[in-house]
């Protein structure tokens, strides 16, 4: 499992940030828990980007307004082509994806990230498009409104 985080460069696309791996530790009053943190109070969200080079899909959290859902892309057969997708997109919102069953690859600006259950991924205003492999996949996304610059 990694944690990974999507960026701005400085000409305004996309790449790909910190790569860290996600090692669960045993929670020394609590037997049987291993807890592996991503993040803490302490810690601030990732700055939205600024507008993204790619299209602007949607304005549809207010900064500060939460959303959470679970995204399920299905099993295609052996050779069937991937459905059409939007292509680099960006939102105004930072979105927190963990991959919780399949895998699939995340494309920024600065090229393809594979990601694999358990990975999870922030992505911060930025331009990006997530393409799941054939065998199919479930998403966890929290996503977070946020003031793009």
């Amino acid at each position: 499992m990694h944690y990974l985080t999507a960026e701005a460069a400085d000409d305004g696309s996309s790449e790909l940030g910190k790569v860290r791996p996600i090692t669960p530790r045993l929670v020394s009053d609590a037997r049987g828990i291993a807890v592996a943190g991503l993040y803490f109070g302490e810690d601030a969200l990732p700055p939205c980007g600024r507008a993204g080079k790619s299209v602007l899909t949607h304005r549809y959290l207010a900064p500060g307004q939460v959303r959470v859902h679970i995204v399920e892309h299905q099993r295609r057969p052996e050779g069937a082509p991937l459905p059409p997708d939007r292509g680099l997109h960006y939102s105004n919102a930072v979105d927190i994806v963990i991959i919780l069953e399949g895998a699939g690859e995340m494309e920024l600006g600065d090229g393809v990230h594979p990601l694999k259950v358990g990975d999870c991924i922030t992505i911060p205003g930025v331009d990006h498009v997530f393409r799941p492999y054939p065998q199919g996949c479930r998403l966890a996304v929290f996503s977070i409104g946020m003031e793009i610059k």
